[in-house]
């Protein structure tokens, strides 16, 4: 049955959740430097780069759901979440914003050469 003052519910599910997020971490250690970590010192991070995030929200979600959402998953202490979510940001950069400028190299370029070009023809 719900509660029938809004903030005794909310405080309910932030308990809830926070429950099942330190459940989870329990005796778990960083993927990618080894330490221990615990629920307030461990990220859930997407082995595959994916842009939506889920978030809190994945704690609030069906055992299944949650579960699956979680395979695809490693556990990361913040300072390494932080760095790869980093190394993606500047990759993701990178693809967009370098073919852009180098197209425009390119073309600063050719017209540099056809004014030349132009220039010891007269």
């Amino acid at each position: 049955m719900p509660y029938k003052n809004p903030s005794k519910q909310r405080e309910f599910q932030r308990k809830w959740v926070a429950k099942r997020r330190a459940d989870h971490f329990r005796g778990k250690k960083c993927a990618n430097c080894g330490k221990p970590v615990g629920p307030h010192t461990a990220d859930l991070d997407h082995k595959k780069a994916k842009m939506n995030r889920t978030g809190h929200k994945i704690w609030s979600r069906e055992k299944k759901d949650r579960s699956k959402e979680i395979a695809k998953t490693q556990i990361l202490c913040k300072a390494c979440h932080k760095k790869k979510t980093a190394r993606q940001a500047a990759a993701r950069a990178e693809e967009s914003f370098f073919p852009v400028i180098r197209a425009k190299i390119d073309e600063l370029v050719k017209s540099a050469i056809n004014k030349k070009k132009i220039d010891d023809e007269v």
